[in-house]
């Protein structure tokens, strides 16, 4: 079966045809973890991440474990425990560790 996600030296290449909807689907491409998510109206949601630590942890962990280790970390910032930009202040991951993509 065909990936919906795929990373190359020269972009990310997306099959949305083939996404599930409502599962989070990610990658890595140059230092930033990449998170698409297509959503119950076949919406599609994509944030990049940049914070270091995150990225590092969700690149050493088994796919599986890579939204398990991106919730945790979110709701570190909505509990003013996080330790990313802005000092954890809350919120949620787009606006503390993750931004939509194409933002910047």
């Amino acid at each position: 079966m065909a990936c919906p996600v795929v990373a190359s030296g020269d972009g990310v290449n997306l099959r949305p045809e083939l996404m599930e909807r409502e599962r989070l689907y990610h990658c890595f491409f140059r230092d930033k973890l990449m998170l698409f998510f297509k959503d119950s109206q076949d919406f599609l949601n994509c944030y990049e991440v940049e914070e270091r630590d995150l990225v590092e942890r969700a690149r050493g962990a088994p796919g599986a474990e890579v939204e398990r280790i991106v919730e945790e970390y979110a709701g570190r910032l909505r509990e003013g425990g996080g330790d990313g930009p802005g000092g954890g202040a809350g919120g949620n991951a787009a606006a503390e560790g993750a931004r939509p993509a194409g933002d910047g």
